[in-house]
């Protein structure tokens, strides 16, 4: 079974149209005819172009402390609570330890001993009813005796937590009444007013930086963006993640916090870029386009743009550099058109 199209004159002139806006020019018997126009043009230009790749970071106090009790026992005072801002030495948790006690006053009462000994000995020497050696022997348990004492009293100093510095309680992992062991952090710490930015980054990025070079980093919770300074790099890329821990310098700013999040911008080598001015890019839908002067006529191009610095802007496709392109074009031009040019 044969299939007859049938186009109407409306329907050829419409076509006519779409291929004169398109640049099709194949069939000049029904090409429209276009009024010649004047524009404004320059020369796509090339240069170098420094990208910048983003790297993620965490915004973290400089002075921040994890606390632990180094003894088992149960918390029986823990005065404190998140957010709560304390000063050094405040007591942050107590933990009852009875048997440290214990052996405190044991060690003390053993010290008592040893030192009335040593004192009786020493009289009974003076008077010839004793002996140096014995003398000897009762000064060296007192200094046993002693040190029995001291390590009682240190113990029993491990049974209360306190801040190491000014700070802000940032967690709390456990609360009175709970049992206590070593190792198992009570709470969080922070200083914040000195934070700092910390970051890895990827080792084909990390050999090219170093302790000193400011970069450009960026806060989007806080809309912030602003330089910061290398102030730490690690000598040696992370051999599991193949990254640089990186510690980054900045403004301090009441209205950041521990833990947001950050964004790193690190600097990539230069590399040749073709460069366009902002107002010759026009948007055709969701096409990004540019008129180009070839032999006296328009030709509309389909480019993807990149990278915008001030009034330029990168063009990733569609140009090579050293065309003719169209500043400012109306949206009324069309491919094909004549144009007259000027500067």
């Amino acid at each position: 079974m044969k299939k007859t199209l049938i186009f109407t004159s409306t329907s050829l002139t419409a076509l006519s149209i779409i291929l004169s806006g398109c640049g099709g020019d194949s069939h000049p018997s029904h090409a429209v005819s276009l009024p010649s126009v004047q524009v404004e043009t320059t020369v796509v230009e090339t240069g170098m172009l420094s990208r910048n790749t983003p790297v993620t970071g965490t915004l973290r106090a400089r002075e921040r402390a994890s606390l632990a009790p180094k003894v088992t026992g149960e918390i029986v005072e823990m005065p404190v609570i998140l957010g709560q801002s304390v000063a050094k030495g405040d007591l942050l948790a107590k933990v009852s330890a009875m048997e440290i006690a214990s052996k405190l006053q044991q060690a003390q009462a053993g010290y008592d001993k040893a030192r009335r000994d040593l004192q009786r000995e020493e009289g009974l020497l003076k008077s010839g009813a004793s002996t140096q050696e014995l003398v000897n022997d009762l000064s060296d348990q007192l200094r046993m005796a002693k040190a029995a004492a001291e390590e009682a009293e240190t113990m029993l100093s491990y049974t209360e937590i306190r801040a190491p510095f000014d700070g802000v309680i940032t967690r709390k992992w456990m609360n009175e009444g709970d049992l206590a062991t070593p190792g198992r952090p009570l709470v969080d710490i922070d200083n914040l007013d000195s934070l700092r930015i910390e970051a890895d980054v990827p080792e084909a990025l990390g050999s090219r930086l170093d302790v000193g070079v400011q970069m450009e980093v960026e806060i989007p919770s806080a809309g912030l963006s602003m330089k910061g300074e290398i102030e730490e790099i690690a000598p040696a890329a992370d051999p599991q993640s193949r990254t640089f821990p990186v510690k980054i310098a900045i403004r301090q700013e009441p209205t950041l916090r521990s833990g947001q999040f950050a964004r790193v911008l690190v600097l990539n080598d230069p590399v040749e870029a073709v460069w366009a001015p902002r107002s010759a890019v026009s948007r055709w839908g969701q096409i990004e386009r540019v008129f180009l002067v070839e032999n006296g006529k328009l030709r509309m191009r389909i480019v993807k743009t990149g990278s915008v610095i001030g009034d330029r802007v990168e063009v990733l496709s569609g140009l090579g550099g050293g065309e003719t392109m169209v500043l400012n074009p109306e949206p009324t031009l069309r491919d094909g058109q004549p144009v007259v040019a000027g500067q």
